[in-house]
């Protein structure tokens, strides 16, 4: 098989190589990628006559994500949403209600990753359903939080900062589940690396064409993101 190699080759130069950056394509003569700073990677760029330049390698990691089924929720207000087991043909499942008339909530904590990306944003998924069919169909969920870090006070006189989800609308078919997702940045959210998060999770009973009946959330995920 005919083609180039390091000091000489069919359609190149004989001459070895004495200088950094000189390389040998196939068939092809010699030819020399400019020296790069340190730190940096070669990447494809189709522009440049060899196809590759120096430059920076974008990375990111995996958001980090806190999970919570309905029933690992705890039930800490005076308002709280109600476990409730449903029993099915097949399956069995718990679920916290929530009712259309009064705020009612769930609480968990969690802590901000040491490696969080202050300029990313939080995703907030949920998978909820319509404990009657109804034709009023539109659910919304909110979010209050507090970050604490080293020597903060746990209980202090304003506890929650809320973020809303709006109203979204869902599957109103009795048992029918739908995953719901809304955001916000971590900016708005003024959390720091490796913060204690104390929060609670409570239906919106004010959007409009609010669910008539029961929402049913069976579980609630909180995606952080993270800088590389």
């Amino acid at each position: 098989m005919s083609g180039a190699f390091i000091g000489g080759g069919s359609g190149g130069t004989a001459s070895p190589l004495t200088t950094k950056g000189d390389v040998y394509g196939y068939d092809t003569a010699d030819a020399r990628i400019p020296v790069g700073a340190d730190g940096l990677a070669l990447i494809a760029d189709s522009a440049q006559a060899l196809g590759v330049k120096w430059g920076s390698v974008a990375s990111s990691l995996s958001p980090k994500e806190y999970w919570f089924a309905a029933e690992s929720l705890q039930p800490l207000e005076t308002n709280s949403g109600a476990i409730k087991k449903l029993a099915g043909s097949n399956v069995n499942v718990f679920v916290r209600a929530f009712n259309d008339t009064t705020e009612q909530y769930a609480n968990g904590k969690l802590q901000v990753p040491g490696d969080v990306d202050t300029a990313g944003t939080v995703t907030f998924r949920s998978y909820v359903s319509a404990a009657i069919a109804v034709a009023s169909k539109n659910i919304g969920l909110t979010f209050g939080h507090l970050a604490l870090n080293d020597s903060e006070d746990w209980d202090p006189v304003t506890p929650y900062t809320e973020v809303d989800s709006g109203a979204i609308a869902i599957d109103a078919t009795q048992d029918d589940v739908t995953e719901v997702t809304w955001t916000e940045t971590i900016s708005n959210l003024g959390w720091a690396a490796n913060d204690l998060v104390l929060f609670r999770i409570s239906r919106d009973t004010g959007v409009a064409l609010d669910l008539t009946g029961d929402m049913y959330m069976f579980s609630l995920a909180i995606e952080i993101p993270r800088s590389s």
